[in-house]
């Protein structure tokens, strides 16, 4: 579920491997999704993909994947009928924090993993994607017994051209993750730079190592353990890495989206004021991000 840039690349490269995978679509996008083209610096090929616009069709999945942003969970779910929950795996692979406990509270029975990757996808049109960078790709089990089904996702994963590990303490890697997307996404979303060239710009770089410190006091509040300097050197390497890519942020503020700046600088600004820490940069790039598009945070 969710066929944006994230969703198109896993959809071609699981279908790509073998495995029988259906992308969800919304009415339009069934014709485009169908002939997906996926570009990567050596090469462009086009791979046919089931598409369906029937949540119903989804009921006999193995493992469910949600793609989408954030702030459409609660919306992916109400499209599913309930008992689907029962026999299915659930990756959740979005941005942020505040969704999981979301998920849980609507999927009682069901297992849920929590997901963070490092693979860079842009899409350029429906159906039209282009997989910028590989990186890997981490799931953790959001219950105590539910440590076999993440293998089980994760080997799929692999298998698919989607290196996958599973780790003991998902909340970190999200923390880490979140804290690396506070750095990067607001900032390319307000210059309007790639994600390479954010990193030759010493004052972007002074923005960012303030955003870390800020989003690790707040961490160490919450007893997350992590150091402020790996995860700046992290942003670096994830950039250079990425150095061509356009931040999801940028593309969602260029195209006049809702972009997921709630769901991550806000996460620190609202755990900073809860703790009582003062988060000044975060708040700063929050505002600016908002007021980049037409939407407000409450819609």
């Amino acid at each position: 579920m969710g066929t944006g840039a994230l969703g198109s690349l896993f959809g071609g490269l699981l279908t790509e491997a073998g495995h029988d995978t259906l992308l969800l679509g919304r009415y339009g996008q069934i014709s485009e999704l169908q002939n997906l083209r996926i570009k990567t610096m050596n090469n462009e090929r086009n791979v046919a993909v089931r598409t369906t616009r029937d949540p119903m069709m989804l009921a006999d999945s193995e493992l469910l994947l949600f793609t989408m942003k954030s702030y459409s969970i609660d919306d992916a779910i109400r499209q599913l009928p309930a008992e689907l929950f029962d026999d299915c795996i659930v990756l959740a692979l979005q941005n942020g924090i505040g969704h999981l406990e979301r998920m849980r509270n609507v999927i009682q029975n069901g297992i849920i993993l929590a997901g963070v990757t490092y693979q860079a996808a842009t899409l350029i049109q429906t159906g039209y994607v282009i997989h910028a960078a590989v990186g890997p790709t981490v799931l953790g089990p959001l219950g105590k017994d539910d440590r076999v089904a993440a293998e089980s996702a994760a080997e799929a994963l692999t298998v698919g051209g989607i290196p996958s590990k599973v780790v003991d303490d998902i909340n970190r890697e999200l923390w880490i993750k979140l804290l690396i997307n506070a750095a990067i996404n607001p900032l390319a979303a307000i210059t309007g730079m790639k994600n390479g060239d954010l990193v030759n710009d010493p004052e972007v770089m002074n923005m960012m190592w303030a955003v870390i410190k800020e989003g690790s006091s707040v961490c160490e509040k919450l007893g997350v353990r992590i150091r402020k300097e790996d995860i700046f050197q992290r942003v670096i390497e994830v950039t250079e890495a990425t150095a061509g890519n356009r931040s999801s942020m940028l593309q969602d503020v260029t195209k006049g989206r809702k972009t997921e700046i709630e769901a991550i600088n806000g996460v620190i600004v609202e755990n900073g004021r809860r703790l009582g820490l003062e988060t000044p940069v975060n708040e700063k790039l929050f505002s600016r991000v908002v007021s980049l598009t037409k939407f407000k945070v409450d819609d």
